[in-house]
């Protein structure tokens, strides 16, 4: 995964800082919502995982 954000800063007011101020909050938002989906789906591997082990085990006893 490659994540490029190039962000060419030539602020000229405050109005221009605080709508660069709300980007960064709601990337900020974005990425940490990311990060909480990322961990769901890596538990959701872990289970899978532990299932295909038990699974697997199961088949060689039989």
């Amino acid at each position: 995964m490659k994540i490029h954000i190039d962000i060419d800063l030539k602020l000229s007011n405050a109005e221009e800082l605080d709508i660069l101020a709300r980007f960064i909050k709601n990337f900020d938002a974005i990425l940490k919502a990311l990060e909480a989906e990322m961990e769901s789906y890596r538990r959701r591997l872990e289970q899978v995982e532990e299932m295909t082990t038990r699974f697997e085990s199961d088949q060689e006893e039989n």
